[in-house]
């Protein structure tokens, strides 16, 4: 159950989760007949709810879109098929890996999450399907941490 807006924001829509619980079908292209001229019809996005990024689950497999590219990585902005926004996502730039260029979609799974950011990796999703091909996150990226001595 959502909590009620803030006054002089419009209500959420009835049902954010993702794509796969089957909640939400009928969104996107040609839906919304009747409710306005070109509802429902950016894309395949539904009407953007306006608020403040939310968190991304951690593991979660999430369609990210290159906005920002860096020699270090891809900063992406990252969707669950609904119209909540979420904090942006950081795919590194690997080794031996392809560049990513602004304007491309990816399916990533979220590894980490980092205060206003999401690390996520596209090893292990299928770039066609978006399945997890690690759903027991046994192959997720672990970093080691060193201590670095100030003195």
């Amino acid at each position: 159950k959502w909590p009620p807006p803030p006054p002089g924001m419009p209500p959420p829509p009835p049902c954010v989760p993702p794509p796969e619980t089957g909640c939400g079908k009928g969104v996107g292209k040609g839906a919304g007949k009747g409710a306005g001229k070109g509802a429902g019809k950016l894309d395949g996005v539904p009407p953007f709810v306006p608020g403040p990024p939310v968190i991304p689950m951690l593991h979660s497999v999430m369609a990210g879109t290159v906005k920002l590219v860096t020699p270090k990585g891809a900063l992406m902005t990252l969707s669950n098929g609904g119209p909540v926004p979420f904090f942006d996502g950081l795919l590194r730039q690997r080794k031996g890996a392809k560049a990513c260029k602004i304007g491309e979609r990816y399916y990533v799974k979220v590894v980490r999450i980092e205060p206003g950011l999401a690390i996520v990796d596209d090893r292990e999703v299928d770039q066609k399907t978006g399945k997890d091909g690690d759903p027991h996150n046994e192959l997720a990226e672990v970093e080691d941490w060193i201590e670095v001595p100030l003195a």
